[in-house]
């Protein structure tokens, strides 16, 4: 039987029917608004990956309030979502990632994109190297959002050398990449929950998506 709380969306997303885990690395502008998202839309189990903290400053585009101040983000964000459900499994890492998370989709939302190309770049090694793990372990799809002023980049990769070819060499080449507002970051987060759905239940969903959210342009939209 549905979660109570999910009754009215059972048709579109019914969490009942799945055990499905997602892991989000980086859980600031974006990546604390797309987890909330996830829980609410009653993903069963979450990892987080975030070192940092709650500082004053992440409180206008950020998920958190006053309350979380001084605490690391992914320990505070947990509390958070296992208070929107409390069946929800919730792994939390106040460290950067180091290895693949035991997931079925990875969400990236970290602030850089060398960040993201080292991040790439070890589920590369994992993935032929092995490591810990097999070769074929990574199954896990890797969705990417990248947020400058009112710009939102999605994209929606299967394998790690796939998201290293959407990266660009150079930092700039990405438009306004330090500017944030916080309502630009919500609709990424909500933007990714929906890509997180799409794939879980077979739907068609976007391999890359350009939107700018002040002139409701999409600027490229790839299906799959």
């Amino acid at each position: 039987m549905v979660t109570p709380i999910y009754e009215r969306q059972a048709a579109i997303y019914d969490p009942s029917l799945r055990a499905d885990r997602v892991g989000v690395i980086g859980v600031g502008n974006v990546g604390s608004h797309a987890a909330v998202n996830l829980a609410r839309l009653g993903i069963r189990s979450l990892e987080l990956f975030d070192p940092d903290t709650v500082e004053e400053h992440n409180l206008s585009s950020q998920y958190y309030d006053r309350t979380h101040l001084g605490r690391h983000k992914a320990l505070a964000l947990g509390d958070a979502l296992m208070r929107i459900n409390p069946e929800l499994i919730v792994y939390a890492h106040a460290e950067l990632l180091t290895k693949c998370p035991e997931a079925d989709i990875i969400v990236c939302a970290v602030d850089s994109l060398w960040a993201r190309r080292d991040i790439a770049g070890m589920l590369e090694r994992e993935h032929f190297a092995g490591g810990n793990r097999s070769n074929d372990a990574l199954q896990a799809r890797i969705i990417d959002c990248r947020v400058g002023g009112h710009q939102i980049e999605i994209y929606n990769c299967a394998t790690p050398i796939e998201w290293l070819a959407t990266i660009p060499e150079r930092a700039t080449d990405d438009p306004c990449g330090a500017q944030f507002i916080g309502y630009v970051s919500a609709v990424a987060g909500a933007l990714i929950a929906c890509q997180v759905r799409k794939i879980l239940t077979g739907c068609s969903f976007d391999r890359s998506l350009v939107l700018n959210l002040e002139t409701l342009q999409v600027l490229k939209n790839v299906t799959w």
